[in-house]
């Protein structure tokens, strides 16, 4: 392999500590086998050099690379994970009888979880108790996440109560993480986070033992740096002590883990911080990717810069790349049918299904998708939620076979399941041996099943009026699919349901993560818009269903037989990290789904939120080797429409391909005049004049004549572009714009108002809700959304 002259500089340094900013496709590990292969040939001691891995995958590939790269060293360096060196570490403390030994083996996420509903139970106050008893794998999951980000961040339980802004009547988190870690410690057991929690925990509560620790080794070549949490920085830095040369490699711009703990900070600020009390730190970068061309690298580029949290590096295609495409589909409203029918395109063209990936911001997008692939026969994987298992399209499933006079046909056993799943989701509000009982006495009927719970409800004691109405309720919607349901649609017969059940109002008034229910909302959707495409006929209808969750199954057994190679890939953006495809399909890139946000949190539009988004938009964008397709929606000229699927995607926008692609053609065509030429017509933005710089030195002096020639152009014509003062005047007094004087608006939470003040950065609405009163808003495209004029 020939290094680049930014690859030779990371491989040779040795000096000092260091952080190395490598962008997508970059050919970091190679880099890192001949840094290493450097240091052995420089007489570094193998003992003392630790190479840590983010996880047991990533560890046998570097180990295979070091092998490849250093065959001449008798003597390579372990690469370990973070966990197994915190084991090693625990295992040493209990040697030194710092406690007692415990089981090394991780409790099972089924016995963590059982502890949890246990402790669930006990703790709740009883406001929360029908709630808990509705979505308890939901809370389960919630306290298993607080309870983890409490070790993540080395903090305490109320100061992470806090910094986690929940609700107070979530306070009772606390003392489920207080009884589950004396549990733990009396079963002298641990989790998987505790292999480095514990270590540390014994440390920080015996200093005494650190100068035994640390300072033994030389060098610490850390990957992945931008996912590691406050946990494992600090435990990187109780190993290296004044000794070691720490050299981190990440990119901030692909931190996309901060909900498991990964801390953005620690290489922006903190590595330098810390590291740099002992010893000089030097910053490196490796900006060329080898993965795609210039289009996608300049796309890439121009969506991530607008984050402020990074470090000043773009990602520049190598010049020695093939040309990449950026493709845009455009479509009304869902854009299932094209995503299929580009799919189709590729595979009916020569692409390989293999070589296909679609990746989705959330999984409600896949359950349209999915059911279409299985319809059409396409092959394909998904690495998401068993798509007929989710509780949402279980339970109308249910109800579409009830209508059909299906339940006939099912063993009482298999009925009582479906019964109940109708029973709980929405639920009714009756505790769980109540719920028991009752499908009990429904599971041996063929029908009737309205008539017998109305009949039920005359017997049950001790429930309050509002469980009697909930299930006098409950018992109308089943008479319903039994009688008049029959004669309607599958998709009449689930509005109806949904409308009755009050299946939406459930989910919300149940949820401890709005996102999540705004998936679930958004499958049950798409599951109706699947419908629509199928028979009238609702038993017709439930047979083909029967027979596509069949193929499902086959498909999901072919998988773990790994037998299905030859399949198209269908995953989220965060799984996608670390891997790649030729052609990848990004289906939704409207204000539906990018940014997907919580429209009732108020921090939703925090910075914070939007970079997250936008970075991990940015990683799925740049999985793609060759083809990178992008699904939006038509352009509208009313960026306030309450569907927001009908709103292209304030990203879509930032990536600024209108600019990009033509740039980018010019720039593989590899002819200087050309370039020269197109710049002088066509100017450049911000971020493609420090692009070219670094990957057209040579042309230096004609980038920066055309930076200055073309500030009164536009980008895509030779036209007057508009100065900067007239366009935030322009875009001030557009009319669809929420910040015009005296005028009224509609806002997503606070409802009516009218704008009372309005300067250059913000604006003021007074709401005619006496409780929310004056609000001040930034005057920023990223808040429009909110607002609806009226």
């Amino acid at each position: 392999m020939n290094l680049t002259h930014y690859q030779k500089t990371v491989a040779a340094h040795n000096h000092s500590h260091a952080l190395c900013i490598a962008v997508a496709g970059s050919g970091k590990t190679s880099t890192l086998a001949h840094l290493i292969n450097q240091l052995l040939n420089s007489s570094a001691d193998a003992r003392r050099m630790m190479v840590m891995m983010f996880n047991k995958s990533a560890q046998l590939d570097f180990t295979k690379k070091v092998r490849q790269v250093a065959s001449e060293h008798p003597q390579l360096p372990e690469v370990r994970t973070y966990h197994s060196t915190g084991l090693r570490l625990l295992r040493t403390l209990e040697g030194w009888h710092l406690r007692e030994p415990y089981n090394k083996s991780p409790l099972s996420d089924k016995v963590i979880e059982l502890k949890i509903k246990e402790l669930l139970q006990r703790n709740a106050p009883e406001s929360m108790r029908e709630r808990l008893r509705s979505d308890t794998a939901r809370y389960i999951e919630s306290s298993i996440t607080f309870i983890d980000g409490i070790k993540s961040n080395l903090t305490t339980a109320n100061d992470w109560f806090e910094e986690t802004n929940l609700p107070e009547e979530y306070r009772f988190y606390v003392n489920i993480f207080q009884q589950f870690e004396q549990w733990r410690h009396s079963q002298k057991a641990i989790t998987f986070i505790d292999m480095l929690y514990d270590p540390m925990s014994l440390v920080i509560a015996h200093p005494e033992c650190i100068p035994q620790i640390e300072n033994k080794m030389d060098y610490i070549i850390v990957d992945e740096y931008q996912d590691t949490s406050t946990l494992q920085h600090e435990f990187t830095r109780l190993i290296a002590g004044e000794r070691a040369k720490v050299i981190a490699v990440g990119d901030p711009d692909q931190t996309i883990y901060e909900f498991a703990g990964a801390n953005i900070n620690n290489i922006l600020h903190h590595f330098q911080h810390d590291f740099g009390s002992t010893n000089d730190v030097v910053e490196m970068s490796l900006p060329h990717t080898f993965r795609y061309g210039h289009s996608i690298a300049l796309a890439a580029s121009h969506l991530i810069s607008t984050n402020k949290a990074r470090k000043d590096v773009l990602c520049i295609a190598h010049d020695s790349n093939a040309s990449s495409e950026v493709i845009t589909t455009r479509s009304e409203g869902n854009d299932t049918e094209q995503v299929i029918s580009a799919l189709r395109h590729y595979l009916d063209t020569g692409v390989s299904p293999e070589s296909i990936a679609i990746l989705v911001r959330v999984w409600a997008q896949a359950v349209l998708l999915e059911l279409s692939m299985l319809q059409q026969g396409i092959p394909y994987t998904s690495d998401g939620p068993s798509l007929f298992q989710r509780p949402e399209i279980e339970t109308l499933l249910c109800a579409l076979k009830m209508s059909a006079g299906l339940f006939a046909l099912l063993e009482p056993d298999n009925r009582a399941q479906q019964l109940t799943k109708m029973l709980t989701l929405p639920h009714i509000g009756l505790k769980t041996h109540s719920v028991q009982q009752l499908v009990t006495q429904l599971q041996f009927l063929e029908r009737g099943y309205g008539d017998k719970l109305d009949e039920l409800c005359l017997h049950i004691r001790d429930i309050s009026q509002y469980q009697m109405d909930k299930l006098r309720s409950r018992a109308r919607v089943f008479q319903y699919l039994e009688r008049i349901g029959q004669n309607n649609t599958p998709t009449q017969i689930l509005r109806t349901y949904i409308q009755d059940t009050e299946l939406v109002d459930s989910l919300h008034s149940m949820s401890l993560n709005e996102q999540r229910t705004e998936e679930q909302i958004l499958s049950i959707k798409g599951f109706q818009s699947f419908l629509k495409e199928l028979s009238d006929d609702t038993r017709e209808c439930c047979f083909h269903i029967d027979d596509l969750i069949e193929r499902h199954r086959q498909r999901r057994t072919a998988k773990k037989a790994g037998a299905n190679h030859h399949v198209v890939t269908l995953s989220s953006s965060h799984k996608a990290k670390g891997l790649e495809w030729p052609v990848v399909l990004i289906p939704g890139l409207t204000r539906q789904y990018w940014p997907f946000t919580r429209d009732d949190d108020l921090a939703a539009l925090s910075s914070n939120t939007l970079e997250t988004e936008r970075r991990l938009l940015y990683v799925a964008m740049t999985r793609s080797r060759k083809i990178l397709h992008l699904f939006t929606c038509k352009e509208s000229g009313n960026h306030w429409a309450s569907d927001k699927n009908k709103v292209v995607s304030p990203f879509f926008e930032e990536m600024n391909l209108a600019h990009c692609l033509p740039l980018a053609e010019t720039l593989h065509n590899k002819d200087p005049e050309k370039l020269i030429q197109y710049l002088k017509h066509n100017g450049i933005t911000r971020i493609s004049e420090r692009y070219l710089k670094t990957s057209k030195p040579e042309l230096e002096a004609h980038i920066k004549q055309a930076d200055r020639w073309n500030k009164t152009q536009t980008l895509n014509s030779s036209s007057k572009r508009t100065p900067k003062s007239h366009q935030r005047l322009r875009t001030d007094l557009t009319d669809d714009a929420p910040w015009q004087i005296k005028r009224r608006v509609r806002h997503a939470i606070f409802g009516e108002g009218r704008v009372t003040q309005v300067n250059d950065a913000n604006f003021v609405i007074q709401f005619d809700r006496r409780e929310f009163g004056a609000k001040r808003f930034a005057k920023h495209e990223e808040v429009k959304h909110l607002f609806e004029l009226i």
